[in-house]
């Protein structure tokens, strides 16, 4: 049978076609992995809600209803945001370490000048500044050495996960314990688990690079270490900043996180990220 000319090609541009949208329909219907956390920090229990997708994350805390941490593992950019104001702050620890070093000799300031004032006075001083912004400056930093994580013989169940137990040491001081998933006992698709690393990566170098800015904002961030196989914490007990945070739930939700900032909303300075 002679072929039509002409035919052959329109049905191969139909075939990839529908190729091509069963591709991307298949792309956009990818479930997002869903963690629940319950946070502990001294002020009661509350939730910490973790969405992560395609190399983006979103984190939601029952602590501050209205904020929401964005995080893009891709580009490692990462925003504050502010909802109920319609503001948004870039959290760069770059930068944020060069404001730290004006901050830092602030806070020194302060600190001796707060050192010789009657609590009254100080109280008054330490009111004021927490409206700029700036709390906990008459509590010093405490600052440590490199940290390591070390496992320890325990292993025990979070959310009917298995994890092994390890100290995060500075020196040999212990800073934090956390229960490490044994391996790939979440089962999380390796670009969530992936992100969700360089997530625990960010706040790391975040810690550590502008740690006397975060303290002076009153900003808690518990100290961790990931081991060489970066398996993920599904538990964290911070003694020292009283803090505690646990796994509850893992599932799977049709969300899709995208990185993109709300229209409207307006970039302010961290320290005005909560006014």
């Amino acid at each position: 049978m002679k072929r039509t000319p002409g035919l052959a090609p329109r049905r191969s541009v139909t075939y990839w076609s529908l190729l091509l949208l069963v591709c991307v329909t298949g792309i956009t219907a990818k479930a997002a992995t869903e963690l629940e956390f319950q946070l502990t920090d001294g002020h009661g229990p509350r939730s910490l809600h973790v969405i992560v997708s395609n190399g983006h994350l979103r984190l939601q805390s029952g602590a501050q209803p209205g904020f929401e941490l964005y995080f893009s593992a891709p580009t490692q950019r990462a925003y504050l945001i502010n909802h109920p104001r319609r503001h948004y702050a870039h959290l760069d620890p770059t930068q944020l370490e060069k404001n730290g070093v004006a901050v830092s000799s602030l806070v020194g300031a302060l600190q001796n000048q707060l050192s010789g004032l009657d609590e009254g006075r100080r109280t008054r001083v330490n009111d004021f500044l927490k409206g700029l912004g700036l709390g906990k400056l008459d509590t010093p930093t405490k600052h440590t050495g490199p940290l390591r994580l070390v496992m320890t013989t325990k292993r025990r169940r979070v959310a009917g996960i298995p994890c092994h137990e390890g100290e995060v040491l500075s020196g040999n001081e212990r800073q934090s314990l956390l229960c490490v998933e044994e391996p790939d006992a979440l089962g999380l698709p390796l670009p969530d688990r992936q992100a969700l690393v360089a997530l625990i990566h960010f706040f790391m170098a975040l810690a550590e690079s502008a740690s006397p800015l975060i303290t002076a904002l009153g900003i808690t961030l518990p100290r961790i270490a990931l081991g060489q196989d970066s398996a993920l914490p599904i538990a964290l007990t911070d003694d020292q900043q009283r803090l505690q945070l646990t796994l509850t739930r893992v599932s799977t939700s049709p969300q899709i996180v995208k990185l993109s900032l709300p229209n409207g909303y307006r970039a302010v300075p961290l320290a005005l990220i909560t006014h």
